[in-house]
């Protein structure tokens, strides 16, 4: 009977680690899970994509390698650390393999050990937030032109 049971539980896991694999590549999100010492542990294939660098490549790196801003980075890493969740951080940038610096909106969660209340790593969310970014100045170059334009059909009024 118990190793009936043994053998249930054994592809209920199996089942559950292939449903999160599954679900970790699924998800659109460029997504990395960190250790507590900064190393990459695990990618999404959005995350592959996000950088241009392949999972292998990845995985063992420092994440703070990936950052155009290495001491801003080790900041939101220490506060991670600290249980202080970061929400849509949007004062940094990654660099990618053709060595471009994409603007992003990062989040953290840190996973901690039940047990022991230790640090097991954290996730980062990688959100590219370039193309928004573009949009922002295209609108400001826009709302600028309007403005000078208005002022000279203001000025030609007063003459």
């Amino acid at each position: 009977m118990q190793d009936k049971r043994l053998v249930v539980l054994e592809r209920e896991l199996f089942d559950l680690e292939d449903y999160i694999r599954n679900l970790w590549q699924f998800l659109p999100i460029p997504i990395a899970f960190i250790s507590p010492v900064g190393i990459v542990m695990e990618v999404d294939s959005a995350m592959e994509n996000l950088v241009g660098y392949a999972r292998e490549e990845l995985i063992g790196k420092d994440v703070l390698e990936l950052f155009s801003d290495s001491d801003e980075a080790a900041l939101i890493q220490e506060k991670t650390l600290r249980q202080e969740p970061v929400t849509n951080y949007e004062a940094c940038a990654v660099i990618n393999a053709r060595g471009q610096s994409i603007p992003i909106s990062l989040s953290t969660l840190i996973r901690i050990d039940e047990q022991t209340g230790e640090p097991l790593g954290y996730f980062a969310a990688f959100i590219d937030i370039s193309k928004r970014r573009k949009a922002e100045e295209e609108f400001r170059q826009s709302a600028d032109k309007l403005a000078e334009l208005y002022e000279q059909e203001r000025s030609l009024r007063q003459r």
